[in-house]
């Protein structure tokens, strides 16, 4: 068998990346979020200017194993973090790269 055609890439970023490089953000990790931002923007690009290539990006909030979710939830509803289960994550993201992408971001 030889390699999957389109090639598809699944970029993680995170659920505060700004893709808008425009937007004014304060704080300690804005830097960050716009720089997350940015390589989802050129991931996307990458894949928009070369045939055979597919992209997406996938912007979790806070991973966790699921046992250890029920402690982290109270904490996390109260601050509006979004979390997933590192299995349903990991899940995630092995459907969209085997099945293709139906929407983007993940």
């Amino acid at each position: 068998a030889g390699p999957a055609t389109p090639f598809q890439f699944l970029y993680m970023s995170g659920a505060t990346a700004v893709r808008d490089q425009s937007t004014k953000l304060e704080g300690p990790s804005s830097r960050s979020h716009l720089m997350r931002g940015d390589v989802e923007n050129l991931v996307l690009a990458f894949a928009a200017e070369h045939a055979g290539f597919k992209a997406g990006s996938v912007k979790p909030g806070l991973i966790k194993k699921r046992a250890e979710l029920p402690e982290l939830l109270p904490t996390a509803e109260k601050n509006g973090w979004p979390t997933i289960a590192l299995e349903d994550c990991c899940s995630a993201m092995l459907d969209v790269v085997i099945n293709g992408f139906e929407k983007e971001p993940l």
